[in-house]
């Protein structure tokens, strides 16, 4: 997912592993420098990684909403490192669609409450990608589940102050619950020493009582449970890498016999060694010798059109799935895209509501280690602009208005649904700003 998602490059680095050498059986380096070229000439169209920015583009067209009282300084500095709370639930949306899943961590310096208050020590927010949250466990404390263990993989990097250059350190942040009390502890990995314990703190809230829960929070496509979630994209990927082969195939056929080759017929050894030549020059400005009776033409295929027509087939099957951003065929109805979109959406919409509810208890606990009250939410759009309404469908809606079908009402909410209205206008601030409207509210 991650390759198809970055684009062309990952995915020809990836060579064999998304596209087969035509004959894995000839090992010789003629065959070997063909698939180089069969591989250069292939074009990978990246749908996947477009899709996933248009749909958490989608998310963000409104702003979220955070209520978090004497946390205000989390919006713009969640993780300490100036990353933003909005920027952190860009990436949480985004790893969801791309990957299914992913961790919130909230921290705080390890000092008592007295010192954190005088030093204005802040909690903070870490996200950790799915391939981060290497091991993990849970048990059943007071008839509730709970995790018990979290190992969390943190890559670091340091200047070597004698050559300035960086040099990259491996830490493992393990986080367990014994005896019902939250422990952290840091180990560092040792060349060939495996890994030692470098940090070791039992945490507590702003009022110094020992944590009975593991701050931590898996952020899921479908919950915010321990399990692996279904990747939304995935279907997605599995259709651009085939179209990426079929193009291959597409651009190896067009190589090999797009360009005419010249026949000649009636035309002995001789009058070829004498005229010919062993060349031909094609062109107005030159011309070709034959002999009486004969005859020069262009040997050209038809195009192969069975790739194309696969390719153009998986265009299609990436719009049913979620790939808005292709041009739609010229065929489909308005109805069928209309589908499209909404199974995406619900997909997106699932995934902004699992972010939101992990970020808002990330914000819970940020609260009790700032001994702040907990009453705190975070809540990301689920309203979507869909832009799948044609002109005709615009002009259908006015003219079922205009007729009384419709009533006003509800033709304003649904172009406030479709984003043609700004949704956080009154229906009263409208009617008072079309001039000359006949329209009056009851």
């Amino acid at each position: 997912m991650r390759d198809v998602v970055e684009g062309q490059q990952a995915i020809k680095d990836g060579q064999e592993k998304y596209l087969p050498i035509p004959d894995p059986t000839d090992k010789t380096q003629e065959n070997k420098e063909r698939y180089q070229q069969y591989l250069q000439r292939a074009l990978f169209y990246n749908v996947t990684g477009r899709t996933k920015a248009g749909l958490v583009g989608n998310a963000f067209v409104k702003d979220p909403i955070l209520d978090a009282e004497n946390l205000d300084y989390i919006k713009s500095n969640a993780d300490g490192n100036g990353t933003g709370l909005d920027q952190m639930a860009h990436k949480c949306i985004g790893e969801m669609l791309e990957v299914g899943r992913g961790g919130l961590l909230t921290d705080y310096p390890a000092t008592d409450g007295t010192q954190s208050k005088a030093d204005n020590f802040e909690a903070t927010l870490h996200y950790y990608t799915s391939e981060q949250v290497i091991n993990w466990d849970t048990a059943i404390v007071n008839g509730k589940k709970k995790l018990s263990l979290v190992v969390l993989d943190e890559p670091k990097e340091t200047v070597n102050p004698d050559t300035f250059e960086k040099e990259s350190h491996q830490y493992w942040r393990v986080l367990t619950l014994e005896g019902g009390i939250y422990h952290s502890r840091m180990y560092e990995k040792a060349e060939d020493k495996g890994f030692t314990i470098v940090s070791e703190s039992t945490p507590t809230d702003g009022k110094g009582v020992n944590w009975k829960e593991i701050p931590f929070t898996f952020v899921g496509s479908e919950n915010n449970d321990e399990q692996f979630d279904a990747i939304p994209l995935k279907d997605l990927a599995f259709i651009n890498i085939s179209h990426y082969q079929n193009s291959a195939d597409v651009e190896e056929s067009a190589f090999i016999v797009g360009q005419p080759t010249p026949v000649f017929s009636e035309i002995d050894e001789h009058w070829a060694k004498e005229f010919l030549q062993g060349k031909t020059l094609l062109g107005s400005r030159s011309g070709v010798v034959l002999p009486v009776g004969g005859t020069a033409s262009l040997l050209q295929a038809n195009s192969n059109m069975l790739p194309r027509e696969l390719m153009k087939d998986k265009e299609e099957q990436m719009i049913k799935v979620g790939a808005r951003l292709i041009e739609s065929p010229s065929n489909a109805t308005a109805t069928a895209i209309l589908s499209a979109d909404r199974a995406s959406y619900s997909v997106l919409g699932m995934c902004c509501i699992n972010v939101s509810e992990a970020i808002t208890q990330c914000l819970k606990w940020a609260a009790r280690y700032m001994s702040t009250s907990e009453n705190v939410s975070y809540k990301i759009n689920t309203e979507f602009v869909t832009d799948t309404m044609t002109p005709q469908e615009l002009q259908a809606i006015i003219q079922l208005w205009q007729s009384g079908t419709m009533a006003w009402t509800d033709a304003i909410n649904l172009l406030k649904k479709k984003g043609y209205i700004d949704s956080e206008r009154t229906l009263e601030q409208i009617s008072e700003d079309i001039e000359g409207s006949h329209v009056t509210l009851e």
